[in-house]
C-alpha cells in the first residue's frame, strides 16, 4: 500500500506541475530514469489527469554490465545490483504491459541509434521524427559507444549470475528482436 502514503501529498502536486510546465502539448518529451519503472503506479494516474499519453522504451542492458557499473560507482555488491536489475526490469515490464512500448537492447541502441529509435517509434505507433544529418550526428554523439564502460560475454553472464537472471535477460533480448 505504498501509494496510499502519497495521497494528497506535495509530491503529487509537484509532479502534476512538472507535467504541466515541462511536458509541452504535442511535443515529444522524454524522461530517463530506471527508477521510474518502479514508480509508474504513482505516475500513471497523473499522466492521465494531465492528458499526457506516455509511450515507453524499455532498454535491455546486460545485468552484469550494470552490476559492474554500480560496483564501481556506488560500491554495491554484485548480488545487490543483480536483484535491483531484476526488480527494475520486472516492474518496467509489468507496469507498461498494456501501454505503448518498445524494447531495445542497449548495445543495439549504441551501435545503431537512428535505426533503434525508428524501430521503437514504429512499435509504439508514434510518428517518426525527421532525421536531418545534423540531428543524426547529435543522436550519435548523445549515444556514444564510449558510454559503455563494461562489456560482458554470455559465458561470463552464465558464470557470474543466477540462472533465473540470465534467463530473464535472454528472454527480454528475444522480445527486443521481435
Amino acid at each position: 500500500n505504498w501509494l496510499d502514503r502519497f495521497e494528497d501529498s506535495q509530491l503529487l502536486v509537484d509532479i502534476r506541475n512538472f507535467l504541466r510546465s515541462d511536458i509541452l502539448e504535442n511535443q515529444l518529451s522524454a524522461l530517463k530514469d530506471p527508477r521510474l519503472s518502479r514508480l509508474l503506479p504513482l505516475w500513471l494516474p497523473l499522466f492521465s489527469a494531465e492528458a499526457v499519453i506516455p509511450h515507453f522504451a524499455l532498454v535491455i542492458r546486460n545485468p552484469l554490465e550494470i552490476a559492474d557499473s554500480l560496483a564501481h560507482r556506488n560500491g554495491f555488491s554484485a548480488e545487490k545490483s543483480l536483484i535491483l536489475w531484476m526488480q527494475h526490469m520486472m516492474d518496467a515490464e509489468r507496469n507498461t504491459r498494456f501501454l505503448p512500448r518498445g524494447f531495445v537492447r542497449f548495445e543495439t541502441l549504441l551501435s545503431d541509434p537512428r535505426g533503434s529509435i525508428e524501430r521503437i517509434f514504429r512499435c509504439i505507433d508514434l510518428q517518426l521524427p525527421i532525421f536531418s544529418d545534423a540531428r543524426s550526428n547529435e543522436l550519435s554523439e548523445f549515444l556514444d559507444r564510449k558510454l559503455r564502460h563494461y562489456q560482458v560475454s554470455d559465458e561470463e553472464l552464465d558464470a557470474r549470475c543466477l540462472k533465473c537472471i540470465a534467463d530473464y535477460y535472454r528472454l527480454l533480448c528475444k522480445i527486443s528482436e521481435q
